[in-house]
């Protein structure tokens, strides 16, 4: 199965920051400063769009995940996975523990790099995997963690953040929400999809979803 086209665009701009070009450690002369800066920042934007696709691919999984919806099926756009991994800081600040990870990843590489002697170009490849895969391991359940978290919230009614629908009519049907709160959960390119959020009490519930093609939808107010 071939990665996704945000996923794939990520990794190609990892390869044109790092592989596609020769390093400036293991070239015969010193590069021009201005190369080596362009470079160093190259492969920094690089690996920051790749932890922000990783979080938000993870945290969209598990937060959906929480609804009983695998995000697969659903057809998000890539805006929707980069907003995902941008405004999950706020909400779990502990996720910052993976940037400060890539950070120290740099510093390091930067420092071995300046080094310029042979037990520093040998360790430089095995530190970076070494640094991969601690901030996969570390960041995987971490960011699943807040993800569920965050659903959590969404999904009980004293601490959902998520807009009020108000009227939903359709070509069958015209839908007032007197009686029943109901909150929107997604809309992608096919369906709108809506739940009655839980009590405080059900804190193990399964959420009930109202599932709508946007094509038959008419009218549809949120508060």
């Amino acid at each position: 199965m071939s990665e996704p086209p945000l996923v794939q665009s990520a990794i190609a701009s990892a390869k044109a920051g790092t592989g596609d070009t020769p390093s400036p450690c293991h070239a015969g002369s010193l590069p021009e400063k201005g190369e080596g800066l362009a470079a160093s920042l190259k492969t920094e934007l690089a690996l920051i769009a790749l932890l922000v696709v990783f979080i938000g691919l993870v945290a969209t999984e598990s937060y959906y995940g929480r609804f009983g919806i695998r995000y697969q099926f659903l057809n998000l756009g890539a805006t929707h996975i980069l907003y995902r991994g941008l405004t999950l800081l706020p909400a779990a600040p502990y996720v910052l523990v993976l940037y400060a990870l890539a950070f120290i990843w740099l510093c390091l590489d930067a420092w071995l790099c300046d080094r310029r002697t042979r037990f520093s170009q040998t360790v430089r490849s095995p530190l970076a995997y070494a640094f991969i895969v601690t901030i996969l391991a570390i960041g995987y359940p971490l960011v699943r963690f807040a993800g569920s978290r965050q659903a959590d919230k969404d999904a009980h009614v004293s601490t959902s953040t998520l807009p009020e629908v108000i009227r939903l009519k359709t070509t069958n049907e015209d839908i007032h929400f007197p009686d029943q709160v109901y909150r929107l959960l997604v809309i992608d390119s096919d369906f709108v999809i809506v739940f009655h959020p839980l009590s405080p009490d059900e804190r193990d519930a399964v959420v009930t979803l109202r599932r709508f093609k946007k094509g038959d939808i008419t009218i549809f107010e949120t508060n």
